[in-house]
């Protein structure tokens, strides 16, 4: 996914002044390398206090852009700013917690606790009315009712659902009320406020597009993306072109495996995930350059 700092807008987000400037200054932090990574995780555990201190500093820096992609994708106009705040709580958490040693990407490791974050900050203050209890009970309320389900072949009630938390979870509810915090209703379901016609998933598909989805914006992004893909690409060899398109599925109709690949043009599994390896790399440095200059 790029995340294009440099335009004014985006898909679902109109650029207010102060998410502009939050975007200028992040501009200035380039993406890691993994060496430069890996080389400031160790300094994270084996360095001066000085020393640690500017790690992590660099380490929250550099990996601005990722929270704030992913904080796009759960965010409205309204809370984007809250949520790259959460996002980057979870950041700083999975920093001090992610050990270099094993061999990981750090974005991998850190992308869950980030989410973990932003929903957290979503279930207990992204609703007008927020239920006291809400974040003890969001991750094990549709479990215990599913195991209910499969016991007694009937949906619970509070007070046995209450029961069930307090036994099977250790959760303590002190308002039965605060169990059922979600209505649940088919998207067929006739909305008889408006249109008797209309359903349910109509209203959803109605109130989903609005002024902040912007038809001309995305397709705009979308040929700004094609565009400077098909540029990237034709400063590869044909060979490398081959297999970064297999690997991602340009131009196929799904990806392809290693082995796949290796079969197809003669190579073996090893030479082609080095390959693999070797073009995503050059293909950084080209977008670093080319996104620069646009």
């Amino acid at each position: 996914m790029v995340v294009n700092l440099k335009t004014g807008t985006s898909d679902y987000f109109a650029r207010t002044e102060t998410l502009t400037r939050y975007y200028e200054d992040i501009r200035k932090y380039n993406v890691l390398s993994t060496e430069e990574e890996v080389e400031y995780f160790l300094m994270l555990k084996n360095g001066s206090d000085a020393e640690k201190s500017f790690a992590k500093k660099q380490l929250v820096n550099s990996n601005q852009r990722f929270v704030v992609a992913i904080a796009k994708k759960f965010g409205t106009n309204d809370n984007v700013l809250d949520l790259i705040s959460e996002g980057n709580i979870g950041l700083m958490e999975a920093i001090d917690k992610f050990d270099v040693t094993r061999g990981i990407k750090f974005s991998t490791y850190a992308v869950w606790y980030i989410r973990r974050a932003i929903n957290l900050y979503n279930i207990n203050y992204g609703d007008v009315v927020t239920k006291s209890n809400i974040s003890k009970t969001y991750h094990v309320i549709s479990q215990a009712t599913n195991k209910f389900l499969q016991r007694e072949f009937r949906q619970p009630t509070l007070e046995e659902l209450k029961e069930i938390l307090l036994t099977e979870y250790d959760v303590d509810i002190k308002e039965v009320e605060d169990i059922l915090d979600t209505h649940y209703i088919s998207i067929d379901e006739s909305d008889q406020k408006d249109d008797d016609n209309a359903n349910v998933g109509d209203m959803l598909l109605f109130n989903s597009t609005s002024a902040s989805r912007n038809l001309y914006e995305r397709e705009s992004d979308c040929e700004f993306n094609r565009k400077l893909i098909t540029n990237m690409l034709q400063k590869l060899t044909p060979r490398e072109q081959e297999i970064i398109k297999m690997v991602f599925g340009i131009g196929y109709d799904r990806e392809y495996e290693l082995q796949e690949i290796g079969a197809k043009l003669g190579l073996t599994t090893e030479r082609v995930r080095q390959l693999k390896f070797s073009v995503i790399d050059k293909l950084k440095l080209d977008y670093k350059s080319a996104i620069n200059r646009v």
